[in-house]
């Protein structure tokens, strides 16, 4: 009896942490930190060991990762949980003025979710047992194959693409949930334009890399870059109005 009142006081507490828009103000401001510290490591990646436009020069920084690397892709992990939180707080957001929309953008989350921690944890759990267990100086072309597709930062990797098609998923609730926001007016209308316009963005990127259109497959990063910013207007959407759903 002691343990059901015990959970039934911990599951009210997880519905009003849920429920409570300003909590996912908070974690919208996170998610921003996270993606912003990202883009600093990665330029910092950039200067310290150049472009990795080939496989041999991918090889090469996963072959000496450093602190740098390790912390790059855990940051990554962050933004991956705090954005699908954020999602999931926007279903909640949405849900009760657009119930059926809602519902398809929440669909789509879970998705997101794996192929991004996937690809992700991938680069500092799976990728350096292959490096520690590989020669990479006599590597053979199955070798080459195998390692070439774990890595993330090459840009004709399979975790690569995956990644890509993590985001170009997200860009499915993005759109969704951005035109249930755009009925709200205010803030929340100028939060829809960038959430559609990066969800847009991503899945024309996705439709590039496969068709091997390169200048297509760089709205991509375009999605990022627009996905940062509707993070500044979540927030404070999010602030703005801090009650009970």
């Amino acid at each position: 009896m002691g343990c059901n009142l015990i959970a039934v006081r911990y599951v009210a507490i997880y519905e009003r942490i849920i429920m409570n828009i300003k909590f996912y103000g908070f974690v919208s401001l996170a998610c921003l930190i996270f993606s912003i510290v990202w883009i600093v490591l990665l330029i910092y990646s950039i200067i310290q060991s150049g472009p990795t436009e080939t496989l041999e020069q991918a090889y090469k920084l996963a072959g000496n990762a450093g602190f740098n690397f390790y912390l790059t892709y855990i940051n990554a992990v962050f933004i991956t949980i705090t954005a699908t939180i954020l999602f999931t707080g926007i279903y909640f957001y949405c849900k009760s003025t657009d119930p059926q929309l809602a519902l398809i953008g929440l669909i789509f989350i879970p998705v997101y979710c794996v192929f991004c921690l996937f690809s992700y944890f991938s680069q500092i759990s799976i990728l350096p047992r292959l490096l520690s267990h590989i020669n990479i100086i006599n590597k053979d072309s199955n070798t080459t194959v195998l390692v070439g597709q774990v890595l993330q930062g090459w840009q004709e990797s399979a975790v690569w693409i995956i990644n890509n098609l993590a985001y170009a998923v997200l860009g499915i609730p993005s759109i969704v949930f951005g035109i249930s926001l755009y009925k709200r007016g205010g803030i929340a209308r100028t939060t829809s334009i960038f959430l559609i316009l990066s969800g847009l963005a991503s899945i024309f990127g996705i439709v590039g890399i496969v068709s091997n259109n390169k200048l297509i497959g760089m709205s991509s990063a375009i999605g990022g870059v627009l996905f940062i910013i509707s993070l500044v207007y979540l927030s404070l959407m999010f602030f703005r109005n801090p009650k009970i759903i």
